[in-house]
């Protein structure tokens, strides 16, 4: 007889819990206005990791400011090299002026007056004190810099986006579980109900079972919620609005990566580090345009010989007629005695500057 008591309970415990509906419809649900997203143009809402990774490089703001920085860097090396080339000007020119004229024994002194030219005029560095040369290995060497940050900073960007999109799928899969606890705690209720209504448990039996139905309940809101701040947080790593629809896509062979087949020890870690961190290369480059500027600074104190020449022809009359042409060539030598100490300040700055960028690269 008790045999079979409790097999028609478990027949109807079973028939009760086949009747629990589904998770899309037992289970509790953000408000729609925590979750509300929207489509955006020429962004799918599914997305593999390196088509996030194209989408962040496309369309985030850091990297277009990154960018615009790194051109920055490039164009003082344009600006330094060009004061290896001469410098070469024309000058056209016509004046007249008219003044009140008077007459000294039968002559006209006075009156307008014509000039008219065309004179061209070359100007060439021969030597500076290497200010010039030094300051063109800086340039080089900051542009040097400013691409390796730029690479750091896609590296950078390329981790972040890879880390939202690993976090949203965590989110996801921790939801997925929630659910499916929920799920197995509202089927123990139902157990338990039976049980009841059979006459094997009392009503402290189901208080008992209802409890944890309610904490998984909780903890489901919960997850969803992270779940949508990590879909939030994956979008503006992508450079987009924090509303835009756009969820990572859990395909294994889309996302895998290749895996890691050596160890390292830690004297080789950071060998392969100094040789391969772009962050590190910005630096040491920064110390070496920082030395070039203290040389740059101190050729200050040395002379500079520039050479010029000129030619045109110009006119010879009051009535701006008859062309001569004439031309000058020459050398100036310059001698700085003494500048107001400004030099000095300048090398001083400038050492200042370096001692901070070594620092930087000790760091």
């Amino acid at each position: 007889m008790t045999a079979r008591f409790l097999a028609a309970a478990a027949v109807f415990a079973l028939m009760n819990a086949a009747a629990v509906p589904a998770y899309a419809q037992a289970v509790p649900q953000l408000p729609p206005s925590a979750v509300q997203t929207r489509p955006q143009a020429g962004v799918p809402q599914q997305v593999t990791l390196q088509q996030a990774l194209d989408i962040a490089v496309a369309k985030s703001p850091v990297l277009a400011a990154a960018r615009a920085n790194q051109r920055l860097t490039q164009i003082p090396v344009s600006l330094a090299r060009s004061a290896l080339f001469p410098n070469i000007s024309a000058a056209a020119s016509a004046s007249h002026s008219n003044n009140a004229g008077r007459t000294t024994n039968g002559q006209t002194i006075g009156g307008g007056f014509t000039s008219r030219g065309l004179n061209a005029d070359l100007r060439q560095l021969i030597y500076d004190g290497g200010k010039l040369i030094a300051q063109l290995h800086q340039a080089r060497a900051n542009a040097v810099a400013g691409t390796e940050t730029y690479d750091r900073q896609l590296q950078t960007l390329a981790f972040n986006v890879a880390q939202a999109y690993y976090t949203s799928l965590q989110s996801k899969s921790a939801t997925q579980l929630a659910a499916q606890v929920v799920h197995q705690n509202e089927v123990q209720e139902a157990l338990v109900r039976a049980q009841l209504r059979a006459g094997t448990a009392s009503r402290v039996d189901l208080a008992t079972a209802q409890l944890p139905t309610a904490q998984a309940r909780v903890a489901l809101v919960r997850a969803q919620g992270q779940e949508a701040t990590a879909l939030a947080a994956f979008a503006n790593a992508l450079g987009l609005d924090a509303d835009v629809a756009v969820a990572p896509a859990n395909t294994p062979a889309a996302n895998s990566t290749s895996p890691l087949v050596t160890v390292l020890s830690y004297d080789q870690a950071v060998t392969r580090a100094l040789l391969l961190r772009p962050d590190y290369l910005a630096a040491k480059n920064g110390v070496m345009a920082a030395q070039y500027n203290v040389q740059a600074q101190r050729s200050g104190l040395l002379p500079t010989l520039t050479a010029n020449a000129t030619y045109g022809t110009n006119s010879t009359t009051v009535t701006g007629t008859n062309f001569r042409p004439g031309s000058t060539i020459g050398a100036t030598l310059n001698i700085p005695i003494f500048d107001q100490g400004i030099t000095r300040a300048q090398t001083e700055q400038a050492q200042a500057q370096l001692d901070l960028a070594q620092s930087q690269l000790d760091q």
